[in-house]
């Protein structure tokens, strides 16, 4: 049977209107009676439930509930009554151990002065010291009214209490410590409901709040709920999951993110693969086409050299033959023939020349118009160009106007301002350029400071975090150190009891109450200040004491056993002596006995006094003992007698001297000798002669008295009393001896017998010693406490190394909290001034646009190049072809001028013609005309052939200048063709785009299958698409710090010994142009990776990620909810339905005078949602083993407790701040909120019916009383249920019972009995004396009207008779009854 505390005793000191009062409990109970006034509901107020949690507030104080009450009132009096302005007081009550004689002692120390603030400490007393008997609280101090008592404060309490007790300043460490030393709730949460509901309970009257729907809240609220503990883990897990959901919707977002920006990153990409690719195929198209026209010049070259050389050749033939034909033609020439047909000849020749001039300028016309036609059409395909390229201006002009604006590059309006006002002409980019590069550096550098700044903040971040975990693990480690100081606790009210078991089993080890006082002192501080032998030193000292007491008096056992041997073996040897010895002899010297033996050796006749002498029959019996005591006194009885006059030596001799006519001791005495002693008895009786009887001194005489005086010479004596005559007389001698030897028997008896009890007493002695010896050892052990303390030690130095760690990282979160102010402050400074948003990101996209600004800047500065390039060849090609129009109207005047002396020519002719007829010189004509047609020939042909030679080398040489500027054009295509096959191959390198061909050119070729069509979209508008998704996408993915990186061209020129012309130039920066391109790059697990990586690990992340949602969801519920919080909710509730089912019993066991019987009822609840189930089903379920569970109520289930923990997270968005997922998950879980309570009643010949508000309200007063009260019972007593098993189950009721007829109130306190519950009760007619009440201490309170004083009468009722306790007896026969 569980040790139980028990209210034992309640003590007021210097409050309200007591000085020093003790209320005594008879097993835990006390009522309290008195008229109102008197002071009943403040003495039970101020005790409970204040006592208990050491709340003071007005309504605590007033059982209606007002705040009109308040303690400070209450401690110093009315000021009508009482002239007080300042008091201290104090309050305790005294806990016993029901089967012990063990105490706890809580209790308050109050301090007030009028209009200010009341000073509280609170105490506990744990070391057996009791109050007003080991200990006071008070101070006695002698004054001029005679002794006073003076509270102490709170230092002298603290001083007096030392290591015995705790004292403390809160309100909130004195309830943690009633808690901790008497009811040991599990939580400070339960205790302060169950306080709660003892205010409820105990108000005085019937309410009209009170109704059975206020019963069932309070019935409700009663049940013990879902503790942190056993919830903690499920709302850890459903915490884990919403992280892992909150992680898993994150990385969907982000992969969205990714898949819209890898999308656009892949086109971007492709195009840019497909624009190498197409690059390089067309260099390399153009150096294999390069190749080939250089081989084809190269055998026209062959082929012309050798024409050349046939043609030369040929002149040299022609040469001689004109040498020839000249000769001719002198010889010829004397001929007037001759002469005119060479005129005629000449202008022929003129006609022919002429006619060759005008088809040679018709020629030139023919040229000069189509070329003035190709001029004109260049000059319009270059004034469109020219509006291309304009327009293309004014565009990039735009874009660099809105990429200024997007990165805040405030000198762009005056750059383009200059560049508007000189754009026809040439423009110097120079300073354009250095500020846009100044600018540039500037945002990178604010970008390093903002990367610093994001590092300050994410390390901030991280730090903070770690700081929370550490938090997180210190308060854990805490609660788990609360968990095992509760249970060293637990362990040493354990302890203590069974040491007080300990104690009761040996009765012959006393241990005094100061021992035991500081065995608990030390007991409170086991292991930290006291080792456990120096807590067992009170019991140790104690058992040696008890032991050291044992063995002496065992050793004294011992020896007076060991005397009694002696005694006895000294008795035997005297029995034995005087069962051999004939006649008893008179103590002797050893001289004497010597002396007469050698008188006897001599032959010395001789007799000691007493043995030749005998009373005369008539002499009485004290006569005889006076006689005989005198002369022993007086040394004459062992005297010798002798026949005649010796001298003798170490001895005495009578020398008789008769005298006559005297009372002598022959009147009483007479000679008695045996026959062969040698002296005489004559000689006797002259010696008993010689000793006179009188009352008068006679002169050398020895007298003699009968009541044993004596005189002899100068002594006069007086015999001390002897019980009788021992040696005067054979008789006497002979019955002396045998009493001796019976005397001396008996005493050997009773030596024996005190020598076997002394032996019997040693034995039990040893016993004894034996028996406390096991006893100490039987001492109980301390492993369970200390293991109990080693871990909480375990623990508090783990949270110790814990805190130290939580403290450096708070110390390097401080740091880094001033590192990133300090980064926050610079970055303003350093952007002040500049209107960007004020992030990293702005800046960043800042930097992008700036970055795009510059390319554009560049491509700007390359347009107006070709854009002034293209003005100066239109106004080139107008020149030209105004000097061409120019050049046609002069050969068109020059051929008219022709044509006229043609006609001249002609007619002249005509005339030769005539007069070469009238010569008649046809034959000599002929060779003539033979001659000179040969040298016209030869002169033609020559000068054509000369012509032939001339154009001929020309041409050799302009295909040798052409050969070499197709070998300097092949130079430069292969180069170009090998710089776009490193570009490819650089693309190919990023592996951003993936191509399975053998070889390079295979790869590209590949790619302008695949993606050639991209290559014909503009590459400014990819770039602004993925532009718009970078900026679009850089919010969302801020984590991974998604970052734009350019890749700069190759920095090894290619064309530096080649002589560019303007077309490679246009060529090359083309090129140059085309390597820039931007790298997206994105942070991940420390690494600077590409999106279609990080996309990858995010989509292998959310497999994961879903895996692991599947496994916490399996394990939530079906582990923790079905297993454990399952387990744990079937337990409660049917826990719930056994204390229902027990208190239907107990309800109907009441026997009510109206016949009046209550039922409860615990109905579970229909399903609120179409998720749920009904409770009824859910709770069948849960009552079966979870593994025997079909799939389809597992799913059942599962379903009913995700619609739940669903509905938790709504509530948790609903109320938004100042909830937790914990709290709410309590909530939702909160099994009472599935069932409800209904009340029924059966009257007498009744029927059951439910009892409703309207019900109710017709009860009669009793009735309602019992319908409130015994539901209030029932729902005190759960409370109780969860404390610890010994603790006390405490109520108080104001105005108890009001209203209840007095049958009713019988039963109602059998009830509260049954119940085991301690209580105060206040009446103001209520005695409590029915017999369902076996003890009960009754204190009625007397307090003359506005008295400063009240008295208290008290009395005891032992369950049959009531008496008034007028003595201590009586008053500790009442605390007795608390054993």
């Amino acid at each position: 049977m569980t040790n139980k505390w028990v209210l034992h005793r309640a003590g007021l000191i210097n409050f309200w209107y007591y000085d020093e009062q003790y209320f005594e409990f008879a097993d835990g109970k006390l009522l309290l009676r008195g008229t109102n006034g008197s002071g009943k509901s403040v003495t039970m107020q101020s005790l409970l439930p204040v006592l208990l949690d050491g709340k003071k507030t007005p309504d605590r104080l007033d059982p209606f509930g007002s705040r009109a009450r308040k303690m400070e009132d209450y401690l110093l009096g009315e000021k009508e009554i009482v002239d007080r302005d300042e008091r201290t007081g104090y309050l305790f009550l005294e806990y016993k151990r029901k089967q012990t004689d063990q105490y706890v002692t809580t209790g308050i120390g109050l301090r007030a002065k009028r209009q200010k603030n009341m000073d509280f400490w609170g105490f506990v007393i744990f070391d057996n010291r009791r109050i007003g008997r080991d200990l006071f609280l008070y101070k006695t101090e002698k004054s001029a009214d005679g002794t006073e008592k003076i509270p102490l404060t709170k230092r002298e309490l603290a001083n007096v209490l030392g290591n015995g007790g705790t004292v403390v300043d809160s309100q909130k460490e004195y309830m943690e410590l009633v808690n901790k030393h008497v009811f040991r709730f599990e939580s400070m949460e339960a205790f302060q409901e169950l306080i709660e509901l003892l205010i409820q309970l105990r108000s005085p009257k019937l309410s009209k709040d009170f109704k059975p729907t206020v019963i069932y809240e309070i019935l409700e609220s009663s049940l013990p709920a879902l503790t942190d503990d056993e919830l903690r883990h499920l709302s850890e897990t459903i915490e884990n999951m919403d992280q892992t959901k909150q992680q898993l919707e994150q990385l969907e977002r982000d992969e969205q993110s990714l898949k819209r920006l890898c999308a656009q990153y892949r086109a971007y990409n492709e195009y840019m693969i497909a624009e190498k690719a197409s690059e390089w195929i067309k260099a390399d198209k153009q150096v294999k086409r390069l190749a080939e026209e250089e081989k084809q010049w190269l055998a026209e070259e062959q082929e012309k050299q050798a024409h050349l050389v046939a043609l030369s050749e040929y002149i040299q033939t022609l040469a001689n033959e004109q040498d020839v034909l000249h000769q001719r033609e002198l010889e010829l020439a004397s001929h007037e023939v001759f002469q005119a047909a060479k005129e005629y000849e000449r202008v022929q020749q003129e006609i022919r020349d002429i006619h060759d001039k005008q088809q040679k300028l018709l020629r030139q016309i023919d040229e000069k118009e189509q070329l003035e036609r190709r001029y004109k059409r260049q000059l319009e395909e270059d004034e469109d160009r020219r509006y291309q390229i304009e327009k293309q201006l004014t565009q990039q002009v735009e874009d660099l106007r809105h990429d200024a604006m997007e990165s805040s590059f405030s000198s762009h309006a005056l750059n383009e301002a200059d560049f508007a006002r000189q754009r026809q002409t040439k423009f110097d980019f120079t300073v354009w350029k250095r500020e846009g590069q100044e600018y540039v550096e500037k945002l990178e550098q604010t970008i390093a400071l903002w990367r610093r700044h994001d590092e300050m903040k994410a390390r901030y971040e991280e730090t903070s975090k770690e700081a929370g975990e550490l938090q997180r693990e210190v308060d854990e480690l805490r609660h788990e150190e609360a968990k095992w100081l509760e249970l060293l606790e637990n362990e040493k009210a354990r302890f203590q009891q069974e040491v007080f078991r300990w104690l009761e089993q040996c009765q012959d080890v006393s241990v005094p109450e100061p021992s035991v006082q500081l065995f608990l002192q030390r007991l409170h501080e086991l292991y930290e200040t006291y080792h456990v032998d120096e807590m067992k030193q009170p019991f140790t000292e104690a058992y040696y004491e008890a032991l050291n007491r044992k063995n002496e008096e065992k050793m004294k056992q011992k020896h007076t056993c060991t005397l009694l041997e002696e005694k006895i073996a000294s008795k035997e040897a005297e029995w034995n002596q005087w069962k051999t010895q004939k006649d008893p002899e008179l103590m002797r010297d050893e001289q004497t006995i010597a002396a007469r033996a050698e008188l006897d050796e001599k032959g010395i006749a001789f007799v000691p006094f007493y043995a030749g002498v005998e009373f005369q029959d008539h002499v009485p019996e004290p006569l005889r003992e006076r006689i005989e005591s005198a002369l022993y006194h007086a040394g004459l009885l062992d005297a010798l007698i002798t026949e005649t006059d010796v001298e003798v030596t170490c001895d005495r001799v009578i020398v008789p001297r008769p005298v006559e006519l005297a009372h002598t001791l022959a009147d009483y005495l007479q000679p008695d000798v045996d026959e062969g002693c040698k002296v005489s008895k004559t000689r006797i009786n002259e010696v008993l002669q010689s000793i006179v009887l009188a009352d008068r001194e006679m002169d050398g005489t020895f007298m003699l008295h009968e009541e044993g005086r004596y005189t002899l010479g100068l002594i006069k004596g007086h015999a001390p009393a002897r019980e009788k005559a021992l040696f005067i007389g054979r008789t006497a001698r002979k019955r002396w001896r045998l009493e001796k030897i019976a005397a001396l028997e008996a005493e050997l008896h009773e030596l024996r017998t005190q020598l076997h009890e002394g032996t019997d007493m040693l034995k039990q002695l040893e016993q004894t010693i034996a028996q406390i010896t096991r006893w100490f050892r039987a001492f109980p052990t301390d492993r369970d406490m200390r293991a109990a303390f080693e871990e909480r030690e375990k623990t508090k130095r783990m949270i110790i190394s814990k805190q130290r760690e939580w403290e450096k990282k708070n110390e390097k979160l401080a740091q880094l909290a001033r590192d990133w102010q300090q980064a926050k402050q610079t970055l303003r400074e350093q952007t002040e001034g500049l209107d960007l948003e004020f992030s990293k990101d702005g800046y960043e996209q800042a930097l992008v646009f700036m970055k795009s600004y510059m390319r554009g800047l560049h491509e700007l500065q390359m347009t107006h190049r070709e854009f002034l390039h293209l003005l100066d060849m239109i106004h080139h090609r107008t020149e030209q072809l105004e000097t061409l129009q120019q050049e046609i109207d002069e050969t068109k005047g020059e051929r008219h001028m022709l044509a006229k002396e043609q006609q001249k020519l002609e007619l002249k002719r005509q005339e030769i013609e005539r007069t070469l007829q009238l010569m008649g010189a046809e034959e000599v004509q002929a060779e003539i005309q033979r001659v000179r047609d040969r040298l016209a020939f030869l002169q033609r042909e020559m000068p054509a052939k000369m012509n032939e030679r001339i154009a001929l080398e020309h041409e050799l040489k302009a295909i040798r200048e052409k050969c070499e500027q197709l070998s300097v054009k092949e130079t430069f295509a292969k180069r170009l063709a090998e710089a776009w096959k490193r570009s490819f191959a650089r693309e190919l390198s990023l592996e951003l785009v993936e191509l399975h061909g053998s070889d390079w050119l295979e790869k590209a070729k590949e790619a302008m299958q695949q993606y050639g069509v991209l290559a014909k979209e503009a590459r400014t508008s990819l770039v602004n698409r993925l532009n718009s998704v970078f900026f679009q996408e850089s919010a969302n993915l801020t984590e991974y710090r998604l970052s734009q990186e350019p890749v700069a061209a190759e920095e090894d020129n290619l064309f530096t010994d080649i002589e560019l012309d303007e077309e490679m130039e246009l060529k090359v920066s083309g090129w140059r142009e085309k390597q820039d391109r931007i790298v997206l790059l994105l942070d991940y697990k420390g690494q600077r990776v590409s999106p279609f990586y990080v996309l990858r690990e995010i989509e292998h992340d959310i497999f994961l990620q879903r895996e692991y949602m599947k496994e916490q969801d399996r394990e939530l519920y079906e582990e923790i909810i079905l297993k454990t919080i399952g387990r744990i909710l079937r337990s409660r509730i049917q826990r719930a339905e056994r204390w229902v089912k027990d208190m239907n019993e107990l309800m109907q066991q009441l026997d009510t005078s109206s016949g009046l019987v209550l039922f409860i009822q615990w109905k579970p609840r229909t399903a609120e949602t179409e998720e749920e189930m009904d409770t009824k089903e859910l709770v069948e379920l849960l009552r079966m083993n979870s593994r025997l569970l079909k799939e389809e109520d597992l799913q059942r289930v599962t379903k009913h407790f995700r619609s739940k923990i669903h509905r938790a997270r709504e509530l948790l968005e609903e109320r938004g701040q100042g909830n937790t997922l914990h709290q709410i998950i309590k909530e939702v879980l909160d099994y009472r909120k599935w069932f409800s309570f209904t009340l029924y009643y059966q009257k007498t010949n009744e029927p059951k019916r439910e009892l409703t508000n309207q019900r109710f309200y017709q009860f009669s007063g009793g009735e309602k009383a019992m319908a409130m009260y015994i539901p209030l019972f029932a729902a005190t007593y759960s409370r109780y249920q969860e404390a610890a098993d010994d603790a006390p189950y405490i109520i108080s009721l104001d105005e108890a019972f009001a209203g209840v007829d007095e049958n009713n109130i019988r039963n109602m306190f059998g009830l509260v009995e049954q119940l085991g519950f301690n209580y105060v009760m206040n009446s103001q007619a209520l005695w409590g004396d029915y017999d369902t009440v076996p003890a009960l201490s009754i204190c009625e309170l007397v307090r003359p009207k506005n008295a400063s004083f009240v008295t208290v009468i008290r009395y005891y009722w032992n369950g049959k008779i009531k008496q008034l306790v007028t003595d201590e007896k009586l008053a500790a026969m009442m605390r007795g009854g608390s054993h």
